[in-house]
């Protein structure tokens, strides 16, 4: 600068007003009447001081615009006569200064001033601090822990609003820092008008999900004890798909539930390989061509029967066809007289309704240590959730799919391509697939590095547009960054330093908030899973 002074940089930025804290009363009604009801209604003593707040607004302005052009000119007055004064060039008149905006009334604020300040006084430019109001239509979730400011997400309205490609999420902390909590605020009021987002919830091992599903009206499912889920019924018939295209369709998705089923019981190898899918095709023509709902106890009925040994198979001579009979009748046998029967293997006695506005699959009766059995109720948890997604076609429905236990997923090569798959059709099935999973350096245990596999689960993790991470510990923050290659510095110091219940939201490329959900009392009780931790 001329006068020797260090150049500073000048600037004002516009800040939204902080939310303020909300009353006991208040949070009641947004958890019974929902977010969108909440704060629309404005009585009339709530008008009167919006209408005194605008005209204060527009009074200050007016007061400090005058003062403000009364400054300048006084300067410009000062300057003219010092370059008079020392025969020297006119100096140019100050820069205006920006004055305060016309102020925000949303459905739920309060009419208030901004506020403006510059980067020179307050010394800090803080992407987290300077935080408005977020550009994502949708329920309210919660706030944001820097700025204050209220934060609402839908995934939909995120895409439509050019901030995301696709509306998958991926959520990742480890146990205790409020995951569920988050997923459990927001996707219950996502079931609210007028989002009506269906919920489906892949894993309930603690009954935590279960017990919120009741409250909402909706279903808990659980197999075995009486109660049996046919993986092989796929429903009706859509009204808008020929009958060839379906039995074709129907075809594919059965051998993928039976592939599904391989990995738990039969962990040396854990894919049905060519020649068992071959034989299976034919096994379920065999039984579509009767009329007749196939189920893994009718198949095993017709590879023990002398059909097997008759059938002819293009590229498989009869030693090949009956080594891939012994295969499939091992697998089947698992489930039909097995350790595993009673829950899957003939027709369904329970009817679920895919309009239900949360429905959970119950896994807490498996005790822990019974590994395989948690991993073949994850495989045929996914063969169901596969059927309620394709109600889409007919009743137009968007769904959420939370995968709760997505270390189970992870583990079974089936799935992760069933998951990949659906991933990638979110946009033909409606549905938004949410993958939580806790230490992300643990991927070892999944899959080796440079497999096939391994990659396809980095793949899922990565590709998803919305991530919500919590606090992580210091050894994760390389693989997370191995992984999200746009994880920026001021992140990396954020995340070990996340509060409890605190998450980084990360919508697309550009959006960032640190938010912490709100509720009420009554929904807390439901959703708080802290008493047994404390002691």
């Amino acid at each position: 600068m001329a006068d020797g002074r260090t150049p500073i940089m000048r600037g004002a930025y516009g800040m939204d007003p902080v939310l303020p804290e909300l009353t006991v009363r208040q949070l009641r009604r947004l958890d019974r009447e929902g977010p969108v009801a909440f704060g629309r209604k404005r009585g009339p003593l709530v008008e009167r001081r919006i209408r005194k707040a605008i005209k204060r607004t527009a009074r200050m302005q007016a007061e400090r615009r005058e003062r403000v052009a009364r400054e300048l000119k006084e300067r410009e007055r000062r300057a003219r006569a010092e370059a008079r004064r020392q025969d020297e060039r006119p100096l140019p008149s100050p820069r205006m200064l920006l004055g305060w905006g016309t102020g925000f009334a949303g459905p739920d604020r309060l009419m208030l001033p901004w506020h403006s300040t510059g980067v020179a006084q307050t010394a800090v430019l803080d992407p987290f601090l300077f935080s408005g109001r977020p550009p994502v239509d949708g329920p309210l979730v919660g706030r944001d822990n820097s700025s204050g400011v209220e934060w609402r997400f839908d995934p939909w309205m995120a895409y439509r609003a050019g901030l995301v490609t696709q509306p998958n999420m991926m959520i990742a902390g480890p146990m205790g820092t409020g995951k569920s909590m988050c997923l459990k605020t927001w996707s219950s009021r996502e079931t609210m008008e007028p989002w009506n987002r269906k919920v489906i919830v892949e894993g309930d091992p603690k009954g935590e999900w279960a017990r919120l599903a009741r409250a909402l009206g909706g279903e808990v499912v659980h197999a075995g004890g009486g109660t049996i889920i046919n993986l092989l019924d796929f429903g009706d018939r859509p009204a808008n798909m020929d009958e060839d295209r379906w039995q074709a369709d129907m075809l594919v998705r059965r051998i993928d539930a039976l592939d599904s089923l391989t990995a738990p019981v039969r962990p040396e190898k854990p894919s049905l390989d060519q020649r068992e899918r071959a034989l299976a095709r034919a096994v379920l023509q065999q039984l579509a061509g009767r009329r007749c709902l196939p189920t893994l106890t009718g198949m095993l009925r017709l590879l023990e029967s002398d059909w097997s040994h008759e059938i002819r198979i293009t590229g498989l001579d009869a030693p090949e066809r009956d080594e891939a009979a012994r295969g499939l009748i091992l697998i089947l046998d698992e489930f039909v007289s097995g350790p595993h029967r009673g829950a899957f293997e003939s027709e369904s006695t329970v009817r679920i309704d895919p309009s239900s506005p949360m429905i959970v699959f119950d896994t807490g009766a498996i005790q822990q240590g019974m590994e395989t059995r948690k991993a073949v109720w994850t495989a045929a948890m996914n063969s169901a959730i596969e059927r309620l997604v394709a109600h889409h076609h007919t009743d137009g429905l968007f769904r959420i799919v939370i995968a709760e236990e997505g270390h189970q997923v992870l583990r079974n090569p089936a799935l992760v391509r069933s998951w990949d798959q659906r991933m990638r059709l979110c946009g033909d099935l409606g549905v938004c697939n949410c993958m939580l999973v806790h230490e992300l350096q643990d991927l070892e245990k999944y899959a080796d590095q440079g497999t096939s596999q391994r990659k396809l689960i980095e793949s899922i993790l990565t590709m998803t547009s919305v991530k919500i991470l919590y606090r992580q510990p210091a050894e994760a923050l390389n693989v997370m960054g191995r992984l999200l290659d746009d994880l920026s510095p001021a992140e990396r110091a954020l995340l070990p330093r996340l509060p409890q219940g605190v998450g980084l939201w990360r919508v697309g490329a550009t959006v960032r908030a640190a938010v912490h959900p709100i509720m009420g009392p009554e929904a807390y009780e439901v959703m708080n899973q802290d008493e047994g931790r404390m002691g």
